[in-house]
């Protein structure tokens, strides 16, 4: 049986790292051995790796506040990994308490040596006022700083501001640029940004079949809201041979994992037996489903089933509630509804 060996440097500090053996097939469960390994504690390097250690904890007990000891000794020494670490222990209160203001002084620091994710995660906070005030001059200024250096969340945030004309000038092409950077790097929130920008042709040529790449690219790596999507390509045929039995299967799994729109489609299918048999009291759990989730358009149809006393016992309050909610959300039906209801 081989083990995998490290480099042991040469120094002053000893601890003892979990080493997996190579042969997995061993009937023998517990298939780690431990090691004595000297380190030179100085060297920012280790002080990191160590700081990664107890942070991840795997093959060990996990101990945030060893880990934030030692990527704070990285991090003054100058380590912008290190630096970036720390900054997110502060954000988190992992291993010290929560400081918004330390984490924004650890992102500076490390993002003034050029480490991709610092600007990145130091744009965000300009852009949300996280620990510091909102600006999104300098949201803008150091996510740009990120994208061009190829980070792909980075990529995906620029392309946000253009699409959104935050701190920039509006621009669906520029938009769609970036997303298609970050798309490519298997960005899931990109993929389907792109796949919606070629459905509805924003600063792209319409292209329905490249919408429905995008969108299962990201389906495949669980996007919920692509997901969705991907069903409706199924459902109506767009970019794809219509597939009544895919777009069920799309629209579950999305709504499974908690999709509110999912969820309104799925109830519409059992409503209208558009792709499964009708089945109000199914339409019903999902329209529940979406409107607690807030989605408009579900909250006026469950006020709608309470008002009719669709598969459940006819309850005016109830309608009036979740018409209120809809109406609240500019829904114009549930305005309208919600207004006769009051006069009866």
């Amino acid at each position: 049986m081989k083990f995998r060996q490290l480099k042991q440097p040469t120094t002053q500090h000893s601890i003892k790292v979990p080493m997996e053996l190579e042969n997995t097939d061993s009937e023998d469960s517990n298939n780690t051995i431990y090691w004595d390994v000297e380190i030179d504690e100085q060297d920012p390097e280790i002080q990191l790796a160590l700081g990664l250690f107890y942070d991840i904890g795997k093959n060990i007990e996990r101990d945030p506040q060893l880990a934030f000891y030692w990527y704070e000794k990285s991090a003054l020494q100058g380590h912008p990994e290190a630096q970036t670490a720390l900054a997110l222990c502060y954000q988190e209160g992992s291993g010290v308490t929560s400081d918004d203001t330390k984490a924004i002084y650890w992102y500076i620091k490390a993002a003034q040596q050029d480490f991709a994710i610092a600007q990145c995660n130091l744009g965000y906070c300009y852009e949300s006022g996280r620990g510091t005030p909102r600006d999104l001059d300098k949201a803008v200024y150091w996510t740009k700083k990120a994208a061009s250096q190829g980070l792909a969340k980075a990529q995906h945030n620029l392309a946000n501001y253009y699409k959104l004309g935050l701190g920039v000038p509006q621009s669906f092409t520029k938009a769609v640029y970036w997303f298609r950077k970050s798309a490519k790097q298997n960005d899931s929130m990109a993929q389907g940004q792109l796949g919606y920008f070629y459905e509805q042709g924003l600063g792209v040529t319409k292209n329905v079949e490249k919408a429905f790449y995008w969108y299962e690219q990201s389906a495949k790596q669980g996007n919920t809201l692509s997901q969705c999507c991907l069903g409706q390509c199924y459902h109506f045929g767009i970019g794809v041979a219509q597939d009544l039995e895919l777009a069920f299967s799309w629209y579950q799994q999305a709504a499974i994992n908690g999709n509110d729109i999912a969820q309104y489609c799925i109830a519409m299918c059992y409503e209208y037996g558009d792709i499964e048999d009708i089945d109000l009291q199914q339409a019903f759990y999902w329209y529940e489903k979406s409107a607690q989730q807030g989605y408009d358009v579900a909250q006026f149809d469950i006020g709608r089933f309470y008002e009719q006393g669709i598969v459940v016992d006819q309850n005016l309050d109830k309608a009036a509630y979740w018409y209120k909610k809809s109406a609240n959300q500019g829904n114009i039906l549930a305005q309208i509804a919600l207004e006769n209801l009051l006069q009866l």
